[in-house]
């Protein structure tokens, strides 16, 4: 695992986000849940939150905790 440097996000994935952008009504439970369909873009997003750049005080394990702290 840590020699994986990045996954691709599954179409899926980018067809509920972009549906969603379009919806200024959408929470941000449900930005989590359509991350949660690709391994990818949860492994990306875990990554982010958890990088040195991001320096939160405690490690991010939760999708919906990193939609939370990163924003929409």
């Amino acid at each position: 695992m840590e020699k994986i440097t990045s996954l691709l996000a599954m179409p899926t994935v980018y067809n509920e986000i972009d549906k969603f952008s379009k919806n200024s009504e959408t929470t941000t439970e449900e930005y989590a849940k359509a991350l949660e369909l690709g391994p990818g873009s949860k492994t990306q997003m875990l990554h982010l939150c958890n990088s040195s750049a991001s320096s939160f005080s405690y490690q991010i394990t939760a999708v919906q905790d990193a939609v939370n702290l990163l924003g929409l």
